[in-house]
């Protein structure tokens, strides 16, 4: 099963010319090479030395732990991605984005079933092991961001997220094109509101994901450690975001560990503690 963070690593990896920064394309590939790349792919792609990504870590706050500064709506959308991922029943997540419609208009509307297709995306991908169905809710998910753009912040880090997902569907000579948007979208929500954890996050989750010959791993630890600063939410509304903040600790977390790096893992642990 292909998955963004082993399948984009994976290619590059492999020498293909890819710069998301720098927005260098693909060099056009024969059949042969391309049969060849998908068979490297197939074989390195296996349950053992697949990384798990750190959105499996779904968004929502953990029923165990204190819940911080989540917006009501933010809390209320939580459970329902919750139940998804426990109980594996994509019915209630049906019946809640009927609800939305009835609750909700304009930005809120279309925001938060685009994050509700999202994670039915990631449910499909990387539980139910249903990869049409999970590029058809990212699909969903993308349509309904695109029906109508909204200049704010949110707008652009969720547009930023669902893009990176659908990395992992798109074609092999679209790679560039498409993570280079993911990099768009999370600056310009970083334009509009520079203290969006969620755009930082997006950001560093992207540099982590994108080869160190490339630029990755370089950025990392500048946005995690500018986003873990910012507020949960970006107002005191009953319905806006305020997921994030876990995610993006996590990111951290791992790439100390991945670099080596304990001391300011400790210290990252001491002033964060979770």
């Amino acid at each position: 099963m292909k998955q963004y963070t082993i399948t984009l690593v994976s290619l590059l990896s492999m020498g293909l010319f890819y710069s998301p920064l720098c927005g260098a394309g693909i060099t056009p590939l024969d059949g042969e090479i391309t049969k060849k790349i998908e068979e490297k792919i197939e074989k390195k792609i296996t349950e053992d030395e697949r990384e798990p990504p750190e959105w499996y870590s779904t968004s929502f706050v953990d029923k165990n732990k204190e819940e911080v500064q989540a917006s009501a709506y933010q809390v209320k959308v939580d459970a329902v991605v919750r139940n998804l991922f426990e109980a594996k029943d994509i019915q209630p997540v049906a019946a809640q984005l009927k609800q939305i419609d009835l609750e909700l208009t304009g930005f809120y509307q279309q925001y938060w079933k685009a994050y509700l297709y999202y994670y039915e995306a990631v449910f499909y991908q990387t539980i139910a092991h249903k990869e049409a169905e999970a590029e058809k809710a990212i699909d969903a998910s993308l349509a309904i961001l695109q029906t109508q753009s909204y200049e704010n912040s949110e707008y652009y880090a969720l547009l930023a997220m669902c893009t990176s997902f659908s990395i992992q569907y798109v074609n092999i000579l679209k790679l560039s094109r498409v993570s280079a948007a993911v990099i768009e979208y999370g600056q310009k929500a970083l334009v509009l509101n520079k203290s969006n954890l969620r755009a930082y996050y997006i950001l560093a989750s992207h540099n982590y994901h994108t080869p160190k010959m490339f630029g990755g791993m370089e950025k990392v630890e500048d946005y995690a450690l500018k986003g873990l600063t910012c507020p949960d939410s970006l107002e005191s509304s009953d319905f806006t975001p305020s997921w994030g903040r876990e995610l993006l600790y996590q990111l951290l977390v791992r790439f100390y560990e991945k670099e080596g790096r304990t001391r300011d893992l400790q210290q990252l642990q001491k002033n964060h503690p979770s």
